[in-house]
């Protein structure tokens, strides 16, 4: 996340960015900005710079980008949280199940494991 490259505080919403990462990743099909040296990247990120988006729009479910895009704003407080992506991403996979166009065998099996997770995280908190 830029906060991390320009040795900001930071919390878990590097999480989110890095989340955004991997899942633009998995849907291109190649790291972001695979074209530029590693030593490189961290400077784009805290230069505002983000990967493009290059696989066709139909590769990214209704919603799906601009999520993406979300979890990689600059400023951390304007990222989302994963109890916010959780729902989102849900809803996302229920219009795919209702189109027919992916099938999925176990969808969101391991963000169903954080979300239980952060309510033992929470709860121990309020004790």
């Amino acid at each position: 996340a830029p906060e991390v490259f320009r040795n900001e505080e930071y919390d878990t919403k590097v999480d989110v960015f890095s989340f955004a990462l991997i899942l633009q990743e998995m849907i291109e099909g190649y790291p972001p900005f695979h074209a530029k040296e590693e030593n490189d990247v961290p400077k784009l990120y805290a230069a505002k710079e983000r990967p493009p988006f290059k696989a066709p729009a139909k590769f990214y479910a209704h919603g799906l980008k601009e999520l993406i895009e979300e979890c990689w704003n600059d400023k951390p407080t304007e990222r989302p949280s994963f109890k916010q992506i959780i729902p989102r991403l849900e809803f996302i996979y229920k219009k795919f199940d209702h189109n027919k166009r992916w099938k999925v065998i176990r969808p969101l099996n391991c963000f169903q494991h954080l979300e239980a997770m952060w309510k033992k995280d929470s709860s121990g908190l309020s004790s």
